[in-house]
């Protein structure tokens, strides 16, 4: 159920827009946090997903790691999102980290 997730994305960006708000920081911080906490939650998930869930398909076949869905005979397949659930909050916690990395200030020592 992939429109859980962009449900999910979309009300905790409407939260964090009145939160930055209130404490005086601009929406296009806001817009830089949400790109890295969605990307970190795609890439991390898939990846936990690929080395724990199903990792005996995956050794032999590195490059579909890469790619969000599977082929089969009628099509594609997109994965189901509960298998990737798990592997979600690390990995959002992760971007965070390297945002709030990336964007400290530099502090004068004297």
């Amino acid at each position: 159920m992939p429109y859980a997730w962009l449900l999910a994305f979309f009300v905790s960006y409407v939260i964090m827009l009145r939160i930055f708000k209130k404490e005086g920081r601009t929406q296009e911080q806001l817009d830089q946090l949400s790109i890295y906490i969605f990307l970190g939650t795609l890439i991390g998930a898939r990846l936990g997903h690929c080395l724990f869930y199903d990792f005996d398909y995956y050794k032999d076949h590195i490059l579909e790691i890469f790619l969000p869905f599977k082929w089969d005979k009628t099509g594609f397949i997109l994965p189901a999102s509960q298998d990737w659930l798990p592997m979600a909050a690390p990995s959002e916690l992760s971007s965070h980290s390297i945002y709030s990395a990336e964007k400290q200030k530099p502090t004068s020592c004297g």
